[in-house]
């Protein structure tokens, strides 16, 4: 009865690891990514092998992948996806209507006026650009520290206001409202170590 489970188990395992990759290829080969057989290929390649299987030789391996490769070479090619430009998208246009050119995000929440004598020409916006790529930081050092000091200001006032729901002897429900300025805190402390 033991063994019985067991396999059961691990077909049911294996029929939904089969099933996953074949989700996978159908997704990948309607969103013209890719041929049928390369992903296939690839999924096959990946698959552990099932308990009591022939492992496979090097020449069957190479037999299936040049099989894999004549089989997409003859398929028709995949239509090139077409991904609209940021701006043309929804999300492009919500993000300009909500930043509009000529302003900067301060304190996290708000925005100002950029004043147009502090914009770098082109040359040292191009560096900046590059660092930030290089870094994958979107916010310059003085947001972050702008975002340091609100995340360290926070936290103390989470602290005090823990303390005092703790004198007073508040229910468990009042305690957990701690929760949202913890999270509040937490989130422009990070924000402001990962540059993000």
């Amino acid at each position: 009865r033991i063994g019985v489970g067991r396999s059961t188990t691990s077909a049911r395992q294996r029929v939904g690891r089969s099933m996953t990759g074949a989700l996978l290829c159908l997704a990948l080969c309607a969103a013209g990514y890719t041929s049928s057989a390369s992903v296939a290929s690839r999924v096959a390649a990946r698959a552990p092998p099932r308990r009591g299987a022939v492992a496979m030789s090097d020449t069957q391996a190479a037999a299936n992948a040049k099989a894999a490769a004549a089989m997409s070479n003859t398929q028709a090619a995949a239509p090139a996806v077409v991904v609209p430009a940021l701006e043309e998208s929804l999300p492009g246009q919500v993000i300009s209507a909500m930043f509009p050119a000529g302003k900067r995000v301060v304190n996290g929440v708000f925005t100002e006026d950029v004043d147009p004598s502090s914009v770098p020409d082109e040359v040292e916006r191009e560096r900046r650009r590059s660092l930030a790529a290089t870094a994958k930081q979107n916010i310059d050092a003085a947001e972050r520290e702008r975002r340091q000091l609100i995340g360290q200001a926070g936290a103390i006032c989470t602290v005090l206001y823990a303390g005092g729901l703790l004198a007073v002897g508040a229910g468990p429900a009042a305690r957990a409202t701690v929760f949202f300025p913890l999270a509040l805190s937490v989130g422009f402390l990070e924000s402001a170590s990962s540059g993000l």
